[in-house]
């Protein structure tokens, strides 16, 4: 009797069992909400984004520009949210000159995220773009960054491209008020020392002018020599500063570069005739800035 009973609870046993295994194999496919678990489908199209978006990285650090782009789009359309793709992909259309694309990825950026700093300071980068007759506009440029400001007050480089719009603008008070908060954080600031040193040649303060040129050349160079890294003798040629193929919107790059090219101390007269440069490129943007 007590046999008959062991395998007539053996035979329900692996009844249960059967149905159990079958239950789970009719759910399998669909997301258990109660662990976070995710679909088949679902877990194969988060490793295929995260393979193609380590593969569009690859490419970006290697100067691959076009397979990296191709790479972050792909990625892209399998998680169109994700903010580090939107925002290399506008970096990577920015760097060959495609605004309309940079412009349509950092915008998507910030409607996802709209406390994204970085997607709002490079649409504020784009409509700064001067040699970009469709995109540059003063307004536009100033509402970005002025956006930047308010999420993160203790950036300083929304405050120093302010500190630019309003010099743009012929607006010397305010954009030195924006400078001297910049050096205030940061005394080392090339953008900073330089420009203000403009305000102060423009508002006859020569001593002054003198003083902020010196020290921005003096922090436009390298840490160290070219004689500190070569051997006795090496005649191997050196750059102190590269600019990058995006570089070319940066407003006041060109007069940044060739600061590293001086060799301090520069003297008065040096500093006059590079300012009246200066202030007569700034008359010419003054005529075809869009408000």
């Amino acid at each position: 009797m007590k046999k008959i009973f062991f395998i007539l609870l053996s035979v329900l046993l692996l009844l249960f069992a059967a149905i159990a295994v079958l239950k789970y194999q009719g759910v399998e496919e669909e997301t258990d909400d109660a662990t976070g678990r995710f679909t088949v489908t679902e877990r194969e199209g988060i490793q295929q984004f995260w393979q193609l978006y380590r593969q569009a990285t690859e490419h970006r650090i290697a100067g691959e520009l076009e397979e990296a782009i191709a790479g972050y789009s792909q990625a892209l359309m399998l998680n169109d949210e994700h903010e580090d793709a939107l925002y290399y992909l506008g970096n990577l259309y920015w760097e060959l000159d495609r605004h309309g694309e940079a412009e349509n990825a950092w915008k998507r950026l910030v409607q996802i995220n709209p406390a994204s700093t970085r997607g709002h300071m490079r649409l504020g980068d784009l409509y700064l773009c001067f040699e970009s007759e469709a995109y540059f506009n003063i307004d536009d440029a100033e509402r970005e960054y002025q956006r930047a400001l308010e999420i993160n007050s203790e950036q300083t480089g929304s405050l120093l491209r302010l500190g630019q719009l309003a010099l743009i603008k012929d607006s010397l008070v305010e954009a030195r008020d924006y400078f001297e908060t910049v050096l205030g954080a940061n005394d080392r600031s090339v953008k900073a020392q330089y420009l203000g040193g403009y305000i102060a040649w423009k508002q006859e303060l020569p001593d002054d002018a003198v003083t902020m040129f010196n020290l921005a050349v003096q922090y436009s160079l390298p840490a160290h020599t070219p004689q500190d890294n070569l051997g006795e003798g090496a005649t191997k040629s050196w750059q102190p500063l590269t600019v990058s193929r995006g570089s070319n919107c940066q407003i006041f790059q060109p007069y940044l570069v060739s600061l590293a090219e001086l060799h301090p101390p520069i003297s008065a007269r040096q500093v006059e005739h590079g300012y009246q440069e200066l202030n007569t490129f700034l008359e010419h943007i003054r005529t075809v800035a869009r408000y």
